[in-house]
C-alpha cells in the first residue's frame, strides 16, 4: 500500500493524473477519505466562550444566561454571515477563502476555508470546515441559497424572517 502511494503522489506532483493505476487511485482516494477534519469550532463553543466572557467582564448576569443560550441559532447565523466571503491572510502571505453553505452530508449549515495545496502544477483545493453548525441549511436559508446548498457567492445576512440570505443591493 504504501509504494502505491508513494507511486500516486508522484504521479500527481508530476501532472500525470492519467497514469495512476486504479490501485493507486484507490489507495490514495481511501487514505485522503480517511481524514476526519475536526472544525475549528461549533455554534454551541462560540456561544458557551461569548457567555463566559460577557459574564467575566459583567455585561451578561448568570441568571440571565439561560435566556441568552436561547438566542444560540441566531449567534450561529450572524457568525456564519461575518465569515462568509472572507479571506483570511496568513503570515507567510498565503491566503484562504471562506465560504459558507450546508453542501455536506447532514445539510447543517457550515463555513470552510478553502485551502489551495502546494507541491502540484494543477491548483488543488481542500475545503476545510473551520465552523460547524446545529443548524439545517433548507430550515435557516433563503429559498434562493436553499436551492444552491454549496454555490454561495457574495455576501449574506440575517433578513427579516430570521433566515441567511443574499444581500440585494438597491
Amino acid at each position: 500500500m504504501k509504494s502505491a502511494l508513494n507511486q500516486a503522489i508522484k504521479k500527481m506532483q508530476s501532472d500525470r493524473f492519467e497514469k495512476l493505476t486504479q490501485r493507486e487511485r484507490a489507495v490514495f482516494n481511501y487514505l485522503s477519505a480517511a481524514f476526519i477534519w475536526n472544525p475549528a469550532f461549533t455554534d454551541e463553543q462560540v456561544t458557551e466562550d461569548l457567555a463566559a466572557l460577557l459574564i467575566k467582564c459583567g455585561a451578561l448576569l448568570e441568571e440571565e444566561r439561560h435566556a441568552f443560550d436561547a438566542n444560540q441559532a441566531f449567534l450561529a447565523l450572524y457568525v456564519t454571515a461575518l465569515m462568509h466571503d472572507s479571506t483570511v491572510v496568513m503570515d507567510g502571505g498565503s491566503r484562504f477563502e471562506l465560504v459558507a453553505g450546508f453542501a455536506n452530508d447532514e445539510n447543517r449549515i457550515e463555513v470552510k476555508a478553502r485551502i489551495e495545496l502546494a507541491g502540484f502544477s494543477k491548483s488543488v483545493i481542500a475545503p476545510v470546515c473551520v465552523f460547524w453548525t446545529k443548524l439545517i441549511g433548507t430550515e435557516h436559508c433563503s429559498d434562493d441559497l436553499a436551492a444552491a446548498p454549496g454555490d454561495w457567492s457574495g455576501a449574506i445576512e440575517i433578513d427579516p424572517s430570521g433566515r441567511l440570505a443574499r444581500i440585494v443591493r438597491t
